[in-house]
């Protein structure tokens, strides 16, 4: 009840005040009046960004393990593209997707459902740690860090097998099926 007349007297004000401020204007005096009655507004929510269409190489690229990061990133493509606890990560447009094999297709996925390991360095601190273990991936003719090969082509699934399941038991590198292929580019 003491909202109701809290709402009366709020609106008794703003039509008082209306009617002397449509004669202070005539004075040339102008005047603008806010009246907040305590209803909660609601949040629209937002809905997320389309699933994107992700135009990857037939053959899919090797993907270096970076140790500063904890998980493997793609080397000689043009775009973000990262492999995590046998996931796929591509972050295009402010916004991350994510897919179950390569090839798959994209589903957006907000930041705060991203692994672990993907949410402890802010996206400079990503990129700055990628660029680095791809340019020493690159310049060294015998290098001796750990890759992933997707099998397969950009449109069939990676291939499991026991090595896979192995791997992923033993929580390697933040994903199963890396190859431990060294040198090999």
């Amino acid at each position: 009840m003491k909202i109701i007349r809290k709402q009366a007297s709020c609106l008794a004000i703003a039509v008082l005040l209306s009617f002397s401020a449509a004669s202070l204007s005539q004075a040339g005096v102008n005047w603008n009046v806010n009246v907040d009655i305590g209803i909660p507004t609601t949040q629209v929510p937002v809905p997320p960004p389309p699933p994107q269409t992700v135009m990857l190489p037939p053959q899919p690229p090797p993907f270096v393990y970076v140790p500063e990061l904890g998980y493997y990133v793609a080397s000689g493509i043009s775009f973000d593209l990262v492999y995590v606890n046998r996931m796929y990560f591509h972050f295009r447009d402010g916004h991350w997707y994510q897919a179950e094999h390569y090839g798959a297709p994209w589903r957006y996925t907000p930041v705060e459902r991203l692994p672990p390991l993907m949410r402890r360095h802010s996206y400079n601190e990503y990129r700055n740690h990628r660029d680095a273990e791809l340019s020493r991936y690159k310049s060294e003719k015998e290098y001796r860090g750990d890759f992933h090969q997707p099998r397969g082509n950009a449109y069939g699934h990676d291939k499991k097998n026991k090595d896979d399941q192995r791997d992923n038991d033993q929580g390697d590198h933040g994903g199963g099926e890396h190859g431990h292929s060294h040198g090999n580019k």
